[in-house]
């Protein structure tokens, strides 16, 4: 008489899933980098990713991403070769430094280092995908997605 439930109640727990992962990924990405950047002498932790790697202005962040090959499938992409990687960024109060974490595709990307008296200055803006961040440096601008803006710009404006 009463279809079967079981299906209905699979559903509410996938949206509620759905709808909770992103509201606490943040605050855990937030705790998390709080705690490394106190393990260590660093100012400021945080995710970075790179959406479009190769088109980076400054040249040790271009040159760690040089081996990075297209992606696994490109050919089977409406998108065509963005080649996102992902990592985690440090501010320390005389470089900046990010290490590489994920990446889905061909080659590999290295870290990279810049004296922290390069960076002129920092803004950001919310985007549809998140918080993009650009640092002005002497030698060219660095575009990265973070997930914690404010704390990057208090990181950096601290050091100064």
């Amino acid at each position: 008489m009463f279809p079967d439930t079981s299906y209905l109640m699979l559903l509410l727990i996938a949206a509620a899933v759905g709808l909770l992962v992103p509201l606490l990924a943040i605050p855990v990405s937030k705790r998390r980098s709080r705690l490394l950047a106190d393990g260590s002498d660093a100012i400021w932790v945080g995710m970075a990713n790179f959406r479009d790697p190769a088109g980076q202005e400054v040249p040790a962040v271009r040159d760690a991403f040089s081996d990075v090959g297209s992606l696994y499938g490109v050919t089977f992409s409406k998108k065509g070769d963005i080649r996102p990687v992902g990592g985690r960024l440090w501010v320390y109060g005389d470089r900046i430094s990010w290490e590489p974490r994920i990446w889905l595709g061909r080659g590999h990307a290295r870290p990279w280092q810049i004296p922290i008296a390069e960076v002129v200055e920092v803004s950001t803006r919310r985007g549809i995908g998140g918080h993009h961040a650009e640092l002005e440096t002497t030698s060219g601008t660095i575009r990265l997605e973070v997930v914690d803006p404010r704390g990057l710009k208090g990181a950096l404006n601290l050091v100064e």
